[in-house]
């Protein structure tokens, strides 16, 4: 889906369980088949802010995305459309204007829907992303709720036992150590780990990770 599907790791500080949130990286690919919609300005100034949005310029990124955000704003929904909203929220996410980043990730939510249909992966990572806000707020419930239908989307998509499905679980998995769920989340780190052992092998990264999200919950 032209997309880079993250996982949030947990680590612990004095003041708890602190979720990291593996902001969604859209492709500029996803833009190539409207390409047509945009002129090569567009184009330069979304590859710079990306550019930016890399090195940690993020003040400077954001401008650019509103920019490219405003020129657009009266267009019907559309792929670059999409693609320059979610860049501005997570801008916004990472400066900590969080009221604006959480209306750009529901203006996206409600553009996907548009553009790719129900039951997307792009929906199931805008809400995984959106639960990683809203747990950073400390709204849990919120976050539960999204993660849990973030969940269940990557299930009917990809299946249970799929290994692209895993993320979901360990997403889910970590805000539940979160609120002190731990049977919940031990299940969902037991799940994904033997369903990428399975999958993926007992050597392979994403298996050594989905050890790593268990053994520092049974340690803890």
């Amino acid at each position: 889906m032209f997309l880079s599907f993250g996982e949030r790791p947990g680590y612990r500080t004095g003041q708890g369980l602190i979720a990291i949130s593996f902001l969604i990286a859209f492709s500029f690919f996803i833009i190539s088949p409207v390409s047509a919609q945009l002129d090569q300005q567009d184009k330069e100034t979304f590859a710079r802010c990306q550019a930016l949005h890399q090195e940690g310029r993020w003040s400077e990124a954001r401008e650019l995305a509103q920019q490219l955000v405003a020129k657009f704003a009266d267009a019907p929904p559309a792929r670059h459309k999409l693609v320059f909203e979610n860049e501005l929220a997570n801008l916004n996410q990472r400066l900590g204007f969080h009221g604006e980043a959480i209306d750009g990730y529901d203006s996206c939510l409600s553009m996907v829907t548009e553009i790719f249909g129900a039951d997307s992966a792009i929906e199931s990572q805008l809400k995984n992303n959106l639960a990683a806000l809203m747990q950073t707020l400390g709204d849990f419930e919120t976050a539960e709720n999204l993660n849990r239908e973030a969940l269940q989307l990557r299930i009917a998509i990809e299946g249970a036992d799929s290994e692209k499905t895993v993320p979901a679980m360990n997403n889910l998995g970590s805000l539940l150590w979160c609120i002190g769920d731990f049977a919940a989340a031990e299940k969902l780190f037991r799940d994904g780990l033997a369903i990428r052992k399975q999958k993926l092998g007992a050597a392979d990264l994403e298996t050594a990770r989905s050890m790593a999200n268990l053994s520092g919950l049974l340690f803890y």
